[in-house]
């Protein structure tokens, strides 16, 4: 079974953050990962990934606890979430110091 990652942001613009999230993107597909961006479809962030092939969820929250719109992007099995908001990496797959896991429901 292959490793997915769901990446979650809700930036328009492409800033540091935003910048990370593309990163990192790359690092887990080269290692053999599934990535999905959930974001804005209209953000810098989903265009470029879009232009380099990654899956994207339209993702439009009306404000950071818009819960209904994160219900709605949908599941992926035994994916860990990867949330950025302002620079600040709040999810991340175990495997390292410092890292927490985040199963989607229906995950393990």
């Amino acid at each position: 079974m292959s490793r997915a990652v769901l990446h979650l942001d809700t930036g328009l613009t492409l800033r540091g953050g935003q910048r990370q999230v593309l990163l990192l993107m790359r690092a887990l597909r080269d290692r053999g990962w599934r990535n999905t961006l959930a974001a804005p479809p209209d953000s810098t962030l989903a265009q470029r990934a879009a232009a380099e092939g990654f899956a994207l969820l339209p993702f439009a929250p009306r404000n950071d606890l818009d819960l209904v719109a994160a219900d709605a992007i949908g599941r992926e099995d035994g994916a860990a979430i990867g949330i950025e908001r302002h620079g600040l990496g709040r999810g991340r797959r175990r495997g390292g110091p410092g890292r927490r896991q985040a199963p989607l429901r229906g995950g393990s």
